[in-house]
């Protein structure tokens, strides 16, 4: 036959065996039999599958990433028991230390005392962001004033509409197929066009799903690429001013912008009808509408090069707090000492709510629970995401013999009718058997560091469970050892016995 007419993976095979041979028909090959195409913008490119030497030098690529990896893997294990003890202990200083309680009436009451407090206050005066302080390039222009919210935090997150190439990979059999996919998306990040792929078969794929687009527009310059988080400066709870480090903590809570801002109330700042402007030019008040919660710069068909703004924001109205009260009531951190296996550092956490009626009853004893609640959580999820990190480690350190198998595999292949069922057979117990070996030894390199540690932050509860431990497995083997003996000392000599026609 001739070679255009050769099918599926056949050809696939000889073209890795003897290319030179039909090197000349391959392109007809490839955009009639290997590139399958639809209306939505998908490719499929066949290509070989690796050989020998290919799958070898993966499976010791694997081990060296295996090796860097497991001991990357412990030392995140160590580092999170270490996090949790000093997190504890500083919420334990602070909870003794505090002696000032401010809730209610005291918030507003005069006669506040600088130094550790616990404030139980309501919020009384948010900072107003607007686009210019949210975007550094825009400048104090007419647009950068157009919007202001009143939060304690905010978040502006600019889309683009863009053509963007997915790309993904598939196993048939032993072909690895290459998918492409193209399609107009909201993103808010600049996609490069000029790295998409730019064989026969992505192109033609990418006229589908993207008509009529030959590269994406460049990104408005007065606008942040992304999300952009912002907290205020300040926020006044009672007569107390809480500052933007306490409302950022990594142990703060309830400050997160996380509800749509609505900008109808703006809508009159802006024209009826956006335009969309052109390509590399900056976004300005005359060119974007208010749709719905969204900034727009095309109101009614949608196309590539479109903008919209979205807003999020945090205005809790009770802040609870374990500060430290500063000159002007401001709030400061907490200076905690150092302790054993923990360093010095200063400390502070606030946690933010909506609504005064779940806050009855709320003392400082409540919320430092809750904030050893929230530590102790994270420091088990921590520990679960190091152990498996172990275990992918250590299996990635066999990909060596993995390589191995998947080779001796392909050549059981080649064994007529029940070759491929062997080859399966074979190499998912080489998969399992590694799976478990792995799983056992990197939950056993994982587990005796995280007992390490513990002997080392907490000596008398981490040396007393390894006493526990080493109790038990030596009483284990003194009373399987006492059993062998006792069995062995029941084992008798069985003579035979004979009927008396044989004597």
């Amino acid at each position: 036959l001739p070679i255009s007419q050769w099918k599926g993976r056949a050809l696939t095979r000889v073209t890795s065996c003897v290319p030179l041979v039909i090197m000349g028909d391959f392109e007809a090959y490839d955009q009639e039999s290997a590139v399958q195409y639809d209306e939505d913008g998908y490719a499929e490119v066949e290509t070989a599958e690796e050989g020998p030497c290919g799958k070898i030098g993966g499976g010791f690529c694997k081990c060296f990433m295996g090796f860097i990896g497991l001991p990357l893997s412990l030392y995140m294990l160590g580092w999170n028991e270490q996090q949790s003890v000093c997190q504890s202990n500083a919420f334990i200083y602070a909870q003794e230390n505090v002696k000032n309680h401010y809730s209610g009436a005291s918030c507003t009451s005069l006669g506040a005392q600088e130094g550790p407090a616990f404030l139980d206050c309501p919020v009384t005066q948010y900072e107003n962001f607007t686009l210019a302080s949210m975007n550094d390039r825009m400048g104090d222009t007419d647009f950068g004033k157009a919007i202001s919210v009143p939060a304690a935090a905010i978040s502006q997150t600019v889309e683009m509409y863009q053509c963007e190439e997915t790309k993904s990979y598939q196993k048939r059999d032993k072909t690895t197929v290459e998918i492409y996919h193209y399609e107009p998306r909201w993103s808010s990040v600049p996609v490069p066009s000029s790295q998409f792929s730019q064989s026969v078969a992505a192109v033609q794929a990418r006229q589908r799903g993207c008509p009529g687009v030959q590269n994406n527009p460049s990104w408005p310059p007065n606008l942040a690429e992304n999300t952009v988080p912002k907290y205020a400066n300040f926020l006044k709870a009672g007569q107390f001013r809480i500052t933007e480090s306490l409302l950022a903590s990594s142990d703060s809570s309830g400050f997160g912008p996380i509800e749509p801002v609505n900008l109808q109330p703006f809508a009159n700042n802006f024209p009826k009808t956006a335009v969309l402007p052109s390509q590399g030019t900056s976004i300005t008040k005359s060119n974007v509408a208010v749709q719905g919660d969204y900034l727009v710069t095309c109101t009614s068909q949608v196309q590539v090069g479109c903008i919209r703004v979205s807003f999020k924001q945090a205005s809790p109205t009770n802040v609870k707090a374990i500060t430290n009260l500063g000159p002007g009531l401001e709030t400061t951190p907490i200076s905690i000492p150092s302790f054993w296996g923990c360093k010095a550092r200063d400390w502070e956490a606030a946690v933010g709510s909506v609504g005064r009626g779940a806050q009855k009853g709320v003392t400082m004893n409540n919320f430092v629970d809750e904030l050893h609640s929230t530590n102790g959580t994270q420091t088990n999820l921590l520990r679960l995401l190091g152990l498996l990190m172990c275990w992918f480690s250590v299996y990635c350190c066999f990909g060596p013999l993995t390589a191995a198998a998947d080779i001796f595999g392909d050549a059981l292949d080649c064994i007529p009718c029940i070759g491929g069922q062997l080859e399966s057979i074979f190499e998912g117990m080489v998969e399992c058997v590694l799976c478990l070996v792995s799983c056992t030894a990197g939950f056993a390199c994982g587990t005796t560091v995280i007992a390490i540690v513990w002997i080392y932050m907490r000596p008398a509860w981490g040396i007393g469970l390894f006493v526990a431990a080493a109790v038990l497995v030596c009483a284990s083997l003194y009373f399987a050892k006492s059993n062998q003996k006792e069995n062995s000392g029941r084992k008798r000599v069985i003579e035979p016995e004979y009927s008396d026609e044989e004597h």
